[in-house]
């Protein structure tokens, strides 16, 4: 039972510290997965996104974010639906020269909403975003560009004041489907470094 109640004590501490007028800049790395559209397989592909963010607090709850990402995708064979069926009845389809990798560049604006400001800090945020993904086989290249809806859902650790770190995911929404992809999503690990721009105000203790 002790054991327990030093772990709470330890995550949701007292010293915290406040959002409003934090401005951080941070990294994030970890694996991405791109949905297929218009397949019959593969469903998705996969591969590994980098991000590079910066946030600004409005008020304790409240904040901005831009960041910048990108995301590279491995090889997939596309296969596609035909009309009619084949001799044995099954679905007729048809397999297209393999994708040999995919790359995502994007550039995202955003709120931030701060559930709570302890220790550990739970967060979302929601945003646009503008995108651009390259896909290259044996053949040729082709890309195209497109505007996004964004969701991201957070949860870091305040080692200090200044440095924090946990997890994120992120899924991604375009308006249009221009390509063989649709949307993209990933789960990564958080660095941020944080400078505090309004003085704190703490408690101060009284003198007896």
């Amino acid at each position: 039972m002790h054991f327990f109640l030093l772990c709470a004590v330890l995550l949701f501490s007292a010293e915290s510290f406040a959002f409003k007028g934090a401005l951080g800049v941070g990294l994030d790395a970890g694996y991405a997965n791109l949905p297929t559209a218009n397949l019959i397989e593969p469903n998705s592909a996969h591969g590994i996104m980098s991000r590079l963010r910066t946030f600004y607090g409005i008020s304790r709850s409240i904040g901005v974010e831009l960041t910048l990402s990108n995301s590279f995708y491995g090889e997939i064979t596309p296969v596609i639906a035909q009309p009619g069926t084949t001799n044995t009845g099954t679905a007729a389809t048809t397999t297209l020269t393999p994708i040999e990798r995919t790359q995502i560049r994007e550039m995202s604006l955003g709120a931030i909403y701060v559930i709570d400001i302890y220790r550990v800090i739970p967060y979302f945020s929601v945003g646009l975003a503008k995108y651009h993904t390259r896909s290259r086989n044996v053949d040729q290249g082709a890309s195209v560009g497109d505007m996004a809806a964004y969701v991201d859902a957070a949860v870091e650790y305040q080692f200090s004041k200044n440095v924090w770190s946990g997890v994120v995911g992120t899924f991604h929404f375009p308006f249009t489907s221009n390509s063989q992809f649709n949307g993209h999503m990933g789960v990564m690990l958080r660095l941020t470094y944080v400078w505090h721009t309004q003085k704190l105000n703490l408690p101060k203790k009284s003198v007896e």
